[in-house]
């Protein structure tokens, strides 16, 4: 498939399909994919399922600090703690996006409504960015409804004082999420496998961490151990209020974005290499 030289409406419109109209054909693809629901339904039970055991293994004296505006960050902890778990199956909706249009050949008829491919993988991005921020923001503001109560009711005494505290835990659960998703997305287009795609971004949150974090370990190298806070996994830890080393919350979030950007960019530059 040849790329014709696009004017710059016809880039931003996709070829003669406006871009609301590439958003509202995504979302159908998305919503007619037997996985979104799955994905969807298996975050939700396992965040609330280990935020809800996190909570409970407080022990006395750990209640005794869960005061002020203290308590309120200690209580962040368990409701993020989920964050890995969510995100290794986020990646699953991310990549199957893109994936299962290879797989099944839809994907020639996408790029032939919108030939110069930039509109439709922005589209792409936007659909499963936003149902991957919804979902996050479900889950973290039901774990943070579950762990509050189960926490007041063992002696705690929690104050609102840090508002920001709860807004960086379910705001940016959601915003890991959504990006966790793109990153997803952009590894499924450059690879077009599924298998391949969910194995390179479950390398890139969890194996690659586990391996730096030992050679960290074994050589004591103050290099390797800088390196840790720019993975995916452990700044979309500090996104949440899990600690990231020297970075603070927006900073972690940027190393996030920074992610996902590549990988879109990645498999942007990919798909307008290639005929299919």
């Amino acid at each position: 498939m040849s790329v014709t030289t696009a004017s710059a409406s016809g880039e931003l419109r996709g070829g003669g399909v406006s871009f609301g109209g590439i958003l509202a054909g995504e979302w159908i693809k998305l919503l007619s994919l037997r996985s979104t629901w799955w994905v969807t339904v298996s975050i939700l039970p396992v965040t609330l399922l280990i935020a809800t055991l996190l909570a409970g293994t407080f022990a006395g004296d750990d209640i005794a600090q869960l005061s002020g505006d203290k308590g309120l960050l200690l209580v962040a902890q368990p409701a993020g703690a989920g964050i890995l778990f969510s995100q290794l199956i986020i990646v699953v909706l991310g990549t199957l996006a893109i994936t299962s249009e290879y797989g099944t050949g839809m994907i020639r008829s996408s790029f032939a409504a919108v030939p110069s491919r930039l509109p439709l993988l922005v589209g792409k991005a936007v659909v499963v960015g936003l149902w991957g921020f919804g979902t996050g923001v479900v889950s973290a503001g039901l774990s943070w409804a579950v762990c509050l109560p189960l926490l007041l009711g063992r002696g705690a005494s929690i104050t609102f004082g840090e508002p920001a505290i709860l807004l960086w835990s379910v705001l940016g659960t959601g915003a890991v999420m959504g990006l966790t998703a793109v990153f997803a997305l952009g590894v499924g287009t450059v690879l077009r496998s599924s298998a391949g795609g969910l194995s390179v971004s479950v390398g890139a949150l969890f194996v690659l961490t586990v391996i730096v974090q030992i050679i960290a370990g074994v050589t004591q190298s103050e290099v390797i151990a800088a390196i840790q806070p720019y993975l995916l996994s452990p700044a979309s830890g500090g996104v949440v209020g899990m600690g990231n080393g020297p970075l603070v919350e927006w900073q972690s979030l940027l190393v996030v974005l920074g992610w996902a950007t590549a990988s879109l960019a990645g498999g942007l530059l990919v798909a307008r290499r290639r005929d299919v």
